[in-house]
């Protein structure tokens, strides 16, 4: 049976003040995962769940998660799920897309995730 792997992530505050506070991504991205666990929700097994918030959510460790998930875990006729709640901005100066993560800085893009190279590089060497 294919396995239905999830990697949710939420972040309300961000160490470069560029990036205002957010109210409710931390609670929208928990109350997906804890959905996707649910017996009268989703019924994912737990184990298949990776729920990343608040200050654990680093470019570092999110993009170590899609890796592991997207590339090694995930085998043919699986589903991959990627939710993020946070910000994401377009850089002006080459008006590509980013997530920012918990330490990203908006001056710096390499310190986010870069929305084409993900879509380009990483789910494309998925098996998923």
């Amino acid at each position: 049976m294919a396995r239905r792997l999830g990697l949710i992530v939420g972040a309300n505050k961000y160490h470069d003040e560029t990036f205002q506070p957010l109210q409710f991504a931390e609670n929208d991205a928990r109350a997906l995962a804890q959905w996707l666990v649910n017996a009268k929700g989703g019924k994912w097994l737990p184990s298949d769940v990776q729920l990343v918030l608040g200050e654990h959510a680093t470019r570092e460790l999110v993009e170590s998660l899609l890796v592991q998930m997207c590339v090694t875990l995930a085998e043919p006729g699986d589903l991959v799920l990627v939710y993020f709640a946070g910000h994401a901005y377009v850089d002006e100066r080459n008006a590509e897309g980013y997530l920012a993560l918990v330490n990203t800085h908006y001056q710096e893009p390499t310190t986010a995730i870069h929305l084409p190279s993900l879509a380009h590089s990483l789910l494309a060497r998925s098996r998923a």
